[in-house]
């Protein structure tokens, strides 16, 4: 008040200075600055309105009781409750925990009966109070499409895929939904050069969600998908695992791809089966994987498993009756990959041990294989891709000699033999537009299986495959991110142990919608 009597005081002298001046000047200049003194006088009396109200007020929130103190938490004492883990920034989420110990008043203070102005006042210092709050929020590492669930502490998202292929084959392929060369016709089968025929399949449609889960320790990362690929060698639809496993801190445990496995350098073909000749079958699996060294341009990765691949084994119809096939310990697996900007290349290993029981008589052998791929982003628009593998007893590892009893035989004797396996292949894609790129393939499978010819008789309607051959080239166009059409081409050869020959080729379209966020 006393700055607004000075500068009162002041526009006052202000005016008999004007006065004055006006005498010298004409009246329309002292007009309008009679009507600027006006005007101030009046905001000047407005503030000191202002200022009145101000004071009222102060003295009302003055004169009402003091609240209670608040409750003091003291979040480092706090107990952790197993329902609600300590909080990790790692796990990508923060959140206070459900038990704090709190400290009361001494005394409580006496309820009091409050007017509404006394209760307006608490109310707006209330609100003032939590807008000073900090505001709980989802950290910025959590990744986009995630939904927070399990109060905040676990997030999920959901992945879905709606796809239609279309198929057809100059020659009966035996495998409808996909594209199996081991499977194909030969000579001499009543499917062998059938003649044009087609199919639909909604087989490759998929379910899968993915899931964070804050532990207090680091998140746990669960990961599910499954399609409707039960069986190849028909139409018929049926649940198909793919993967369902958690993993925390490097330790996966559950089914899904064999460590063996290189994503980096596995082409995108439409055809679901892919390159015969991948190590990219699905086993129940414990796993271990860290970063060894990790510079700026180069990084070394490790990973070591056990891994169930139960043995695929050829038993002579001599002993079948008589014979039991196990596997005496699960197959350890060890893998190193090296990681630069544009490339990367991944060496594994596996060993495996079977064990045969005839009529009370014992056999064992080892099973082992070497594998190594690679991938080279040449160029920003060109990729570049090898894998190979060789070994003895370890067929069942490999794409299109999985499940045909080619790890190992048991001659009439009861004696159990590996059986030595090899395969390679290349992939090459090329982005054609930011929206359009194509994949190349080839790949070949030869197993040394002769043996299993002299005690298993190769029939018509039993012609094990010796080597196979795969190649596949496709278009693929994206016109945006949720939508996928493509075409393919694929040609595959097979050749038996008996030596008879069979070929198909097919032409594939595809058709893909994608609920990934």
């Amino acid at each position: 008040m006393l700055r607004l009597s000075l500068f009162a005081g002041l526009l006052l002298s202000l005016s008999f200075v004007t006065g004055r001046a006006a005498q010298d000047t004409d009246p329309a200049t002292t007009e309008l600055l009679l009507k600027k003194l006006e005007a101030m006088e009046q905001r000047i009396s407005q503030l000191e309105t202002e200022v009145g109200e101000l004071r009222a007020e102060n003295q009302r929130l003055q004169s009402s009781p003091a609240p209670a103190a608040p409750a003091v938490t003291t979040a480092a004492a706090s107990p952790v409750s197993p329902q609600h883990p300590a909080a990790t920034p790692a796990a990508q989420v923060q959140a206070q925990s459900a038990h704090v110990d709190t400290i009361a008043p001494a005394t409580p203070a006496p309820a009091v009966v409050k007017t509404a102005a006394a209760q307006t006042a608490d109310d707006q210092q209330a609100a003032a109070t939590a807008a000073l709050a900090p505001v709980e929020k989802a950290p910025s590492n959590i990744p986009k499409g995630y939904i927070p669930i399990i109060e905040d502490r676990a997030y999920i998202t959901f992945n879905l895929t709606t796809q239609v292929d279309v198929m057809v084959d100059t020659n009966n392929a035996n495998t409808p939904a996909e594209f199996v060369t081991s499977s194909l016709p030969v000579q001499g089968q009543p499917t062998y050069a059938a003649g044009l025929n087609s199919s639909v399949s909604f087989r490759q449609s998929t379910l899968g969600f993915d899931a964070i889960v804050e532990t207090g320790q680091g998140p746990l990362n669960i990961v599910y998908a499954n399609n409707f690929m039960e069986n190849p060698n028909t139409n018929a639809f049926g649940y198909y695992l793919l993967r369902f496993y958690g993993e925390w801190e490097g330790l996966r445990i559950g089914y899904g791809y064999t460590t063996l496995y290189d994503e980096n350098a596995a082409p995108a073909t439409l055809d679901y089966e892919g390159p015969n000749s991948l190590m990219s079958v699905y086993n129940a699996q414990v796993r271990y994987t860290r970063t060894l060294i990790e510079g700026e341009e180069v990084s070394l990765l490790g990973k070591l498993a056990i891994e169930s691949a139960d043995p695929s084994i050829s038993v002579s119809p001599a002993v079948s009756a008589n014979s039991d096939v196990s596997e005496r310990a699960p197959d350890v697996i060890a893998v190193l990959g090296v990681q630069g900007d544009t490339w990367h290349v991944q060496g594994g290993a596996v060993l495996s041990s079977f064990t045969t029981q005839t009529a009370g008589v014992s056999s064992d052998a080892l099973g082992w294989g070497l594998s190594l791929s690679g991938s080279w982003n040449f160029t920003p628009d060109d990729l570049v891709m090898v894998w190979g593998s060789v070994g003895s007893g370890y067929a069942n590892y490999i794409q299109d000699s999985e499940g045909l009893g080619l790890d190992a035989y048991v001659d009439a004797s009861g004696n159990l033999h590996t059986l030595d396996t090899y395969a390679f292949g290349v992939g090459y894609t090329h982005n054609w537009l930011d929206n359009l790129s194509s994949t190349f393939t080839i790949g070949y499978v030869n197993v040394d299986d002769a043996a299993v010819g002299t005690i298993i008789p190769q029939t018509p309607t039993n012609q094990i495959m010796h080597e196979t051959y795969y190649t596949s080239g496709n278009l693929v166009w994206q016109p945006f991110s949720s939508f996928t059409i493509g075409a393919e081409l694929l040609y595959g050869r097979k050749r038996a142990i008996s030596g008879a020959e069979g070929d198909d080729f097919r032409i594939q379209f595809t058709s893909r919608y994608s609920f990934n966020p």
